[in-house]
């Protein structure tokens, strides 16, 4: 078994006792969110045998699963995503929920019952599959989790290339594991309205 610092992944009943926005009380996160409309050119099917093999290519560890995330794995997306010091999970539950269903690639890796990384992005089908977000719990990192979320997805939607991008802290994981770097930028929806309010006063 690979752990860091001997610590055990948290279990699903700490997970669920993690005070997250939607812990014990589900319908708060998905009660009138309007559908979302995907691109269904976009083949969804998901293949368990086939990920199987994947994983098993690149090391995954046997008693590890990688599978298409449900509704149900959310409170651990954002117990994750809280200890990582990521907000839209916590502070926007329902725009989060609502941001999961309409992604694809969307998967968790699952130990035991728990859930110990995810991952989630958008496809065109096509030429692109932007990953928005991938998450490994600090006592699984240096497993191949997150190889192995990566390569699934890119196998998920296969033709394309993976785009995404990386804090400080993870850049050498990805040039470890065969990414290229690229110059990269964001702007928040925040940052937007106020860039209009500049340009309107």
């Amino acid at each position: 078994m690979c752990f860091h610092h001997s610590r055990r992944p948290a279990s699903s009943d700490s997970l669920r006792q993690s005070g997250s926005a939607c812990s014990g009380r589900p319908s708060t996160c998905t009660r009138e969110i309007p559908p979302i409309r995907w691109n269904k050119s976009v083949d969804r099917a998901y293949n368990s045998n086939a990920a199987q093999q994947v994983t098993k290519s690149v090391g995954l560890p046997l008693d590890v699963e990688i599978r298409p995330w449900n509704e149900d794995d959310f409170p651990a997306i954002q117990h994750l995503s809280r200890a990582e010091g990521w907000p839209s999970p916590v502070d926007r539950p329902a725009d989060a929920i609502r941001a999961w269903r309409g992604s694809w690639p969307a998967l968790v890796a699952v130990h035991d019952g728990v859930v110990v990384g995810f991952l989630r992005a958008v496809s065109d089908g096509a030429v692109t599959t932007y990953v928005a977000e991938i998450l490994v719990a600090p006592e699984w990192r240096g497993c191949r989790v997150g190889v192995a979320l990566l390569a699934v997805a890119q196998h998920l939607c296969a033709g394309t290339r993976l785009d995404l991008l990386a804090t400080g802290q993870s850049r050498t994981f990805y040039d470890r594991v065969g990414f290229r770097s690229f110059p990269g930028y964001r702007r928040s929806w925040a940052e937007f309205e106020s860039l209009l309010g500049d340009e309107s006063s």
